[in-house]
């Protein structure tokens, strides 16, 4: 299945006289990942008419057995080279996953330096310029700047206090909800913990899915402790469990990156917390 998905989109690029060129990338393309046969397949096509490519019925004809289509008029982080394109998820009968993304022509390029996984498989005019090693290095985890590490943690105390104003007025839904943002920042930091621990040389994934190769068992344990569960006094303890973690990384970050983390702020944050949480129990 793995070849003939790729033929046919090769085929379907060569015959198609709009399609100036076209490349592959993603997790199939990353030589640190294991594949298997769920892995998902990423094309993007260079095209000189995106108006062409609007209507999703070719999608069918191309694959045939198709299970399920979302179009969508927004791209990643391909955004930022241009923000005219057109994307398809499709799903077969088999559950392979496929994303193929058009974009203008003349941003391939573009596209192309921002994607060190980028590999050309059609380039018809000639004009392409490949990556001479493919690497994940433009999905590793970025150095945070001062600014970024410290409003990191100021936004970490005010959703923390925000759940626990939630809790304590018996708003289960608000509560929840605005945990949501504190395990936001609890993987923000996990990803600058383990990035100051690499020298920013590692990929942790889009989704943190790689992290549990970076942390300790015992860190990733408690990691994972940072998750919720619907009682009350569940969100408590996970609210109190991501405040601890967020905490011990935090600091372990600044140290490495020479920042200041606001110890007595965190301090009287907490504080609040558990007067809050005590409170609730009155």
């Amino acid at each position: 299945m793995v070849n003939n998905i790729k033929n046919t989109v090769i085929e379907f690029s060569k015959e198609n006289e709009e399609v100036r060129s076209l490349i592959e990338t993603g997790r199939r393309l990353n030589p640190t990942l294991k594949k298997d046969e769920n892995t998902d397949y990423h094309f993007v096509f260079g095209v000189s008419d995106l108006e062409k490519f609007k209507d999703s019925h070719f999608i069918e004809s191309l694959f045939g057995d198709v299970l399920m289509l979302e179009k969508s008029d927004k791209l990643t982080y391909t955004n930022k080279i241009n923000p005219h394109n057109i994307s398809y998820t499709i799903v077969l009968n088999d559950i392979s996953k496929i994303r193929i993304f058009f974009i203008k022509e003349n941003t391939m390029q573009a596209y192309i330096n921002e994607d060190s996984q980028a590999e050309i498989l059609v380039d018809k005019d000639q004009v392409l310029v490949g990556n001479s090693t493919k690497s994940d290095v433009c999905f590793r985890q970025l150095k945070p700047t001062k600014h970024e590490f410290e409003s990191l943690v100021n936004q970490m105390f005010i959703n923390s206090l925000n759940v626990a104003k939630g809790l304590y007025r018996k708003e289960e839904i608000y509560a929840i909800q605005m945990f949501y943002h504190v395990r936001e920042n609890v993987d923000k930091m996990t990803g600058y913990y383990i990035g100051s621990n690499y020298d920013f040389n590692v990929n942790i994934g889009y989704n943190y899915e790689y992290i549990k190769t970076y942390l300790p068992k015992d860190h990733y344990e408690r990691y994972l402790q940072t998750y919720p569960l619907p009682e009350l006094e569940n969100l408590w303890s996970t609210l109190f469990k991501s405040c601890d973690l967020f905490r011990k990384q935090g600091l372990h970050v600044a140290e490495l990156l020479g920042y200041e983390y606001p110890k007595r702020v965190d301090r009287d944050i907490m504080q609040k917390i558990r007067d809050i949480w005590q409170r609730s129990y009155d």
